[in-house]
C-alpha cells in the first residue's frame, strides 16, 4: 500500500450500518482501530453520540479527510458484501454513499459482491466505478 493510500479495511458484515453516515462512521471506527491514532479515537467517539444523520456523515467526512490530508494519504475502504450494504441496508442512501466513495481526491474503493443473477453489473449506481468480474473457483482452485 505505501506512501500513497491507507487501507480501511471494513469487517465481513456490517450490520449496524443503515445510512451513509453510519457507514463513514463504521470508516472512521476502523481507520482508528488500525492506526491506533487516539484523535481518531476521539474523533469516533464525539460522532458514535451523534442522532442527526447529516451530522454524523459530515463529523465523519470530515474526521477522514483530515486524517488523509494530514497523512498526505488516500483512503483505500475495503469492504466485502459491498451489495448486501447498498441494496439491503443503506438502501434509500445508496446512491448518495456511492457518490461520496466516487471522490477521487479522498476514497479508493476494492469491493466485492456476490451475485447469482449478475443484476449488479448493470447497476447504474456504478456506473464510474471499475467491475472486475471473476469465475468461480474449480475444487482444485479452491
Amino acid at each position: 500500500m505505501g506512501e500513497a493510500w491507507q487501507p480501511i479495511f471494513l469487517g465481513e458484515e456490517s450490520y449496524t450500518v443503515t445510512t451513509p453516515g453510519e457507514f463513514f462512521l463504521e470508516c472512521l471506527f476502523h481507520l482508528a482501530d488500525q492506526t491506533s491514532d487516539a484523535a481518531l479515537k476521539t474523533q469516533y467517539d464525539d460522532a458514535a453520540t451523534m442522532s442527526d444523520k447529516n451530522s454524523l456523515k459530515r463529523e465523519c467526512l470530515t474526521a477522514l479527510r483530515g486524517f488523509a490530508t494530514k497523512d498526505g494519504k488516500r483512503l483505500l475502504v475495503i469492504v466485502e458484501n459491498f451489495h448486501i450494504l447498498i441494496n439491503d441496508q443503506i438502501s434509500t442512501g445508496a446512491v448518495e454513499l456511492i457518490a461520496r466513495l466516487s471522490d477521487v481526491t479522498l476514497f479508493g474503493v476494492l469491493a466485492t459482491s456476490v451475485s447469482q443473477t449478475g443484476a449488479e453489473n448493470d447497476d447504474a449506481r456504478l456506473a464510474g466505478f471499475e467491475k472486475l468480474l471473476l469465475r468461480p473457483s474449480s475444487l482444485d482452485e479452491c
